[in-house]
């Protein structure tokens, strides 16, 4: 376990994380609940390959800087990424919604407290601290707060891209 610098809405708050792999780290709990979705995927026949987990402040800078200037992805605000806060990752689905593992996820992660909750990005999965239904929730403006109760929001990521 290490304490590293994470964002939360904005705001600089230290975080526990550890390593999932890879030298990839979550926050101590995302992890746990990964390292179970990513023990039962495999069971099936799925390997979850992590591109991205948690970011630096000056890791997210630069994937933003990219972002507008055309040579990257979409990329959240310094300080807004769930990544920074150490509850996102990004797990290899060539990009695809169609791929055999990004339809695991789909019926599978919500069991674990991951959802999917940026459109357009079948990569990405957050934990939300809470058990969900079978399939995961997509969200479409809506805070993951509000679906699952916790002390965080998504708009904030959507409102500065």
């Amino acid at each position: 376990m290490t304490t590293v610098a994470g964002y939360v809405d904005g705001r600089a708050t230290p975080i526990t994380v550890v390593d999932i792999g890879g030298g990839k780290l979550l926050r101590t709990d995302a992890a746990s609940a990964f390292q179970a979705m990513r023990a039962a995927a495999q069971r099936d026949g799925y390997p979850l390959v992590v591109a991205s987990a948690w970011r630096s402040n000056e890791q997210q800078q630069a994937l933003r800087q990219a972002y507008l200037e055309g040579r990257g992805n979409l990329a959240a605000e310094p300080g807004y990424s769930n990544h920074q806060g150490g509850i996102s990752l990004d797990i290899e689905v060539h990009k695809s919604y169609t791929d055999p593992t990004y339809l695991w996820l789909k019926q599978n992660a919500g069991r674990f407290g991951f959802v999917n909750d940026v459109a357009g990005e079948p990569w990405h999965w957050t934990y939300t601290s809470s058990f969900l239904p079978r399939s995961p929730v997509f969200l479409a403006g809506a805070t993951i707060a509000a679906v699952a109760g916790i002390g965080f929001a998504v708009w904030a990521i959507r409102r500065r891209r």
